[in-house]
């Protein structure tokens, strides 16, 4: 297994995390005891996209296995990081990095329920990502439907106008729905 494992790895050089997915599915029938989860990672630096493959058979420890070719970004500058980009705003000078935002919320609504969903989104994520699920076009439309009637948005204008002040297209507004739909 862990052979056919590399050598599914290796074939991900260049290929797109769509497409790495449908590959390791097939890697997946041909092992069905064992959970394979596929991790990526574009970096910023180069735009090159990097994938790593955690196996883990039942009852026993993961294996984590990489490859990387010998054009690709060197080890060491892996997850550089700017300060920067933590920052979510600046304000007259002042930056507001992420993690600060996220600490100022939970403390105003005295709870940490902004922290516990993030988390929780993150988990269903990645039992998502060893176990997708498909919706057909229909489902996705009759949950966008469903999704702007429980917010009044009853007409396109409304819908348009909520979605400007968030920064959505259609298609974003969608794929949010949609992971909202799978995870349920």
């Amino acid at each position: 297994m862990v052979p056919d494992a590399l050598e599914t790895l290796r074939g991900l050089d260049g290929v797109d995390p769509s497409e790495a997915q449908e590959r390791l599915r097939e890697l997946r029938e041909r092992h069905p005891g064992v959970r394979f989860r596929l991790l990526w990672q574009r970096e910023d630096y180069d735009d090159s996209l990097h994938y790593d493959l955690l196996i883990k058979a039942p009852g026993e420890g993961t294996v984590s296995l990489s490859w990387c070719p010998d054009r690709a970004l060197p080890w060491p500058l892996r997850g550089v990081q700017r300060a920067a980009e933590m920052l979510l705003l600046r304000i007259d000078g002042v930056g507001v990095t992420v993690v600060d935002a996220i600490a100022w919320l939970d403390f105003l609504w005295d709870e940490t329920r902004l922290v516990d969903r993030i988390v929780a989104a993150a988990l269903v994520q990645a039992e998502m990502a060893e176990a997708p699920v498909e919706l057909s076009d229909h489902e996705i439309q009759e949950a966008v439907d469903a999704f702007r009637r429980a917010r009044g948005l009853l007409t396109a204008e409304r819908t348009r106008e909520w979605m400007d002040r968030r920064s959505l297209t259609v298609l974003d507004l969608q794929e949010l729905v949609a992971g909202e739909v799978a995870a349920a």
